[in-house]
């Protein structure tokens, strides 16, 4: 239960963050909610670890530093702010209204706290319901700041992804890896059922893409390992 252990339960969470964040009642319920939706889920366990808990306050210290008047909630300067301090880029107004529409799910104008965090988290590992490494890489990958990512842009971070992964192997055969990176990303959007490839992908649909097709990327980078 203390700062050192590799777990915690949940009155360890409330008993060790409500004296750091200055938490009323809707922190710990926050808290409490953030127990319910992403560690429950799990079923391995009723703890979660330190690191895994951190990564959530990352998320929820960025939405607190940026709600200027402290009623838990952003309007859309304050949602300006806290993209543009999360994402190094001040979005355009086109990007700004599709991010607060795609996070606003209960459609009442304004950001919770959990509505932020759900949107910008994601569950690639089978223990981690709180990844925030993907979002990062969709922003670095919109080239244009549009708030979307494109076939192009697809395949860009595809190739990115194989080269963390084999290094100078892609340089060897960087004929096969782009044939293979370019087929990928069709199917990909293919299991999305996004029948036009053209169209550009939310950050939702993106990480559905990457979520649901993570078994295709790593059996084409096999693939990819095999035959080179």
């Amino acid at each position: 239960g203390s700062r050192d252990s590799p777990t915690a339960t949940l009155p360890d969470l409330i008993r060790v963050y409500s004296a750091d964040l200055k938490a009323d009642e809707m922190y710990i319920g926050e808290i409490e909610e953030f127990w319910k939706t992403f560690v429950y889920p799990d079923a391995k366990s009723l703890e979660i670890t330190y690191e895994r808990f951190e990564s959530f306050l990352t998320a929820w210290a960025a939405f607190r530093a940026t709600d200027i008047n402290h009623d838990h909630t952003l309007d859309i300067s304050e949602l300006l702010t806290l993209i543009t301090v999360t994402s190094g880029d001040q979005p355009s107004a086109r990007r700004l209204r599709l991010e607060k529409d795609l996070m606003d799910s209960n459609h009442d104008g304004l950001i919770q706290r959990m509505e932020y965090i759900r949107y910008v988290s994601s569950s690639r590992e089978e223990d981690s319901y709180f990844d925030y490494v993907l979002k990062k890489k969709f922003d670095y990958h919109d080239v244009d700041h549009s708030g979307t990512i494109n076939l192009g842009e697809l395949k860009t971070l595809l190739h990115d992804s194989f080269e963390t992964t084999f290094g100078e192997l892609m340089h060897k055969n960087q004929a096969k890896a782009t044939n293979i990176i370019n087929s990928l990303a069709v199917d990909l959007l293919e299991k999305l059922n996004q029948d036009d490839e053209d169209e550009d992908l939310t950050w939702p649909e993106f990480k559905r893409i990457m979520e649901e097709g993570s078994e295709m990327i790593e059996k084409a980078k096999n693939f990819y390992k095999e035959s080179s």
